[in-house]
């Protein structure tokens, strides 16, 4: 805890910079204008089928283009996947958000409270503790800080 406590006190904006940099790594855009690219490549597909069925009679059913009609069937279905994949992406990038900003709010807490053992909150915002020698502990925090405490004993 006293490691967490000198941490805290190296650096006043440490908090600010580490929100500042979940914040960027979270900028990826979510890919709307993609989603609507596809859906009317899609409706294009579903329209040219309609179109060659309603066209197939009798009298012209050898003529039909079963190959150009499987060719469009498979590019609706790489499509499909294609949109599919982005949804769950934007889902995906939408509860990482949440879970930041849960992140932010602990963050926050940090600053405006006096710092207490909480073990929940130490597992979050600890890397690792290495036992360097009988007097030297090495405390590394998520994000990259280290603090080494020695203990005369």
């Amino acid at each position: 805890m006293k490691a967490v406590i000198e941490m805290s006190k190296q650096n006043n904006t440490l908090l600010d910079t580490l929100k500042s940099h979940i914040q960027t790594a979270l900028k990826r855009e979510i890919e709307d204008n993609n989603i609507l690219d596809i859906q009317v490549k899609i409706a294009e597909i579903d329209t040219e089928f309609k179109k060659m069925i309603s066209q197939v009679s009798e009298d012209n059913a050898e003529n039909f283009d079963e190959e150009y009609l499987s060719k469009l069937m498979e590019k609706k279905q790489e499509l499909t996947k294609q949109l599919e994949n982005i949804k769950k992406s934007n889902l995906k990038q939408k509860d990482e958000e949440i879970r930041f900003e849960q992140i932010y709010i602990i963050l926050d807490g940090m600053k405006n409270h006096p710092i207490k053992y909480d073990d929940n909150l130490i597992r979050q915002i600890l890397e690792c503790v290495v036992v360097e020698s009988n007097y030297k502990i090495k405390v590394v925090f998520k994000g990259g800080g280290e603090v080494v405490t020695r203990n005369n004993i």
